[in-house]
């Protein structure tokens, strides 16, 4: 059996508008109407028979909570444009980035100006400043005693005062003072910040040349030291090449010095005269006898050789050139 047909519920106008208007409570905001911050609104005017659209946003200063989804042309009125955000910040941003880069350059440029300050000032300071340049007073000078004074090596330094002391060549300051006879060995150091440090090594006699009037002292390598009427004891009488030959005068003087220093004092007391052409050595004993001594080396050796042949076997020569066979006539 059929059954009628249901009839058909109809709503009223009035319950239709309350559903809308629910619906329309429901996606609006909360607050809104009831003196809450607003959110933007719509007005609409006609100008010339065109409806136009005016839009008015209100500056938001609480966040609002949107119960409904939002579309895409409230979004826009509401938060504007992604056009107007990049036309308002882009030109902050590249003013920005300009002030950046002139702090940059001029950061660059006061320390590349403090660095060349820097540098002038150190190269005036070395090359041109009173501060560092050579002394008079400021040079010291270390070993010289006796016949030679420090004030004589002062004076050979003297004509290097005034000059920067990095530039000064401590060479030539050492030949200048080495120009001094009775400077033997000498070296010169910087002392900043504006003097030197001179060491000598003073000549000192070796042994006493024959002179008119008395002898001269002559040191170890020929170069006379001093003169004085007599033979100082402890020194020997030497026979020495012509000072015209410095070279033989020179190997001379250092073999005389060798073989005395290698003498006892016995025998000492028996030496006369030792004379070198610079290659053979020869003693003249005050008994009259002669000694043919060779070159310098094996002095010690030679010198023992002579002790025992002086007091065992009797002769006017004695060759001990040639220490162990040494040979007598």
């Amino acid at each position: 059996m059929r059954q009628p047909p249901r009839p058909r519920s109809t709503a009223s106008p009035e319950g239709t508008g309350r559903s809308a208007g629910e619906r329309a409570e429901r996606g609006r905001a909360p607050g809104v109407g009831d003196g809450a911050p607003q959110p933007p609104t719509r007005t609409e005017e006609k100008k010339g028979g065109t409806q136009r659209r005016r839009v008015e946003v209100a500056r938001v200063r609480h966040p609002v909570r949107m119960e409904g989804p939002v579309g895409a042309a409230d979004a826009a009125e509401i938060l504007g444009s992604h056009e107007e955000g990049v036309s308002e910040g882009l030109p902050a941003r590249l003013e920005e980035r300009r002030r950046a880069r002139r702090h940059l350059r001029a950061v660059r440029a006061a320390v590349l100006v403090a660095m060349l300050g820097t540098v002038a000032v150190v190269v005036w300071a070395v090359f041109a400043s009173p501060l560092l340049r050579l002394s008079g007073d400021a040079v010291e000078v270390q070993g010289a005693t006796g016949a030679l004074s420090a004030d004589e090596v002062r004076a050979a330094v003297e004509p290097f005062e005034g000059t920067p002391l990095v530039l000064l060549d401590t060479d030539e300051v050492a030949r200048a003072v080495s120009a001094l006879p009775l400077a033997r060995d000498v070296t010169v150091a910087r002392d900043w910040p504006d003097g030197v440090r001179v060491g000598v090594t003073v000549r000192t006699a070796a042994m006493a040349v024959s002179a008119d009037g008395g002898v001269q002292l002559v040191d170890d390598q020929g170069v006379v030291v001093g003169e004085q009427a007599e033979r100082p004891d402890g020194l020997p009488l030497a026979v020495l090449p012509d000072d015209g030959q410095a070279q033989a005068r020179t190997q001379a003087a250092g073999q005389i010095g060798t073989v005395w220093a290698a003498l006892p004092e016995d025998l000492r007391a028996q030496v006369g005269t030792i004379s070198s052409d610079g290659a053979q050595v020869m003693l003249s004993l005050a008994g009259g006898q002669t000694v043919r001594w060779g070159t310098e080396e094996d002095s010690d050796l030679k010198a023992r050789v002579l002790a025992v042949l002086l007091a065992r076997r009797p002769a006017t020569t004695y060759d001990v050139s040639v220490p162990t066979r040494p040979v007598t006539s």
